[in-house]
């Protein structure tokens, strides 16, 4: 069952409310995970108690690989750009630029907290036309 709900962007370039995209453990509405940005143009599909978009690979933020310069140096990317913070479309840059995928599109942003730390996560989905090395 799902919580009291919050409110999901669909404009890439509005930033997320800094209490949706970082959620304070004592928050009652991210007992259980919520999306935060869906683009509109996406399939969503119910998996389990939570959305996930149609052909859609996820990724939690903080869980990225690359030394903390080459983070930092993403997030620059999108500074640089004039992106509003916490927006759809700066973390789009991020992920294109530390994983290396111009092409990669954000389709889905959920957020929560982890009942194991209280420390809050972002779950990015994204959809890539990029090629994956054969096995």
């Amino acid at each position: 069952m799902r919580g009291p709900s919050v409110f999901i962007e669909t404009d890439k370039n509005k930033a997320i409310a800094f209490d949706l995209f970082k959620p304070h453990h004592t928050d009652e509405r991210f007992k259980v995970e919520h999306s935060v940005f869906i683009d509109p143009a996406s399939i969503i599909l119910a998996s389990g108690s939570k959305e996930i978009v149609e052909g859609a690979s996820y990724l939690v933020l903080s869980e990225i690989s690359g030394t903390e310069e080459e983070l930092k140096a993403a997030w620059k990317v999108a500074k640089d750009l004039g992106l509003p913070t916490n927006s759809p479309a700066s973390i789009e840059v991020y992920l294109q630029t530390a994983l290396g995928d111009p092409d990669l599109r954000l389709v889905h942003i959920f957020t929560g907290v982890s009942p194991h730390n209280g420390y809050c996560y972002q779950s990015c989905g994204y959809i890539s036309t990029k090629k994956q090395p054969a096995i």
